[in-house]
């Protein structure tokens, strides 16, 4: 016997005891006409973006720099690595 979930207009489902769970709705940012999610316009051209492009050799070089600093500890490469990367795209990495 197959069984089937029930949706109100309210987007609830109907369970046992007379409680109801509501289900998950979802809207997509940016398809309003009129503005932005949080109902402001939006800017026809924000302008040009700049994307900084990190390479391996740099976040490396910075990571082992936060290592040093904080007296080398183990097991902290990955937690330096995440460190370094927010440094140099921040603009807060200090030589």
């Amino acid at each position: 016997m197959a069984t089937s979930k029930k949706t109100t207009k309210s987007g609830t489902t109907p369970s046992k005891g007379g409680t109801q769970k509501a289900t998950r709705r979802t809207a997509k940012a940016g398809n309003s006409a009129s503005g932005n999610a949080n109902g402001k316009p939006e800017a026809a051209n924000p302008g040009p973006r700049v994307v900084m492009t990190l390479t391996h050799e740099q976040i490396a070089q910075r990571a082992y720099e936060i290592w040093q600093r904080k007296g080398q500890p183990r097991g902290r490469d990955y937690e330096n690595w995440v460190e370094a990367e927010a440094e140099l795209l921040n603009g807060r990495a200090e030589a």
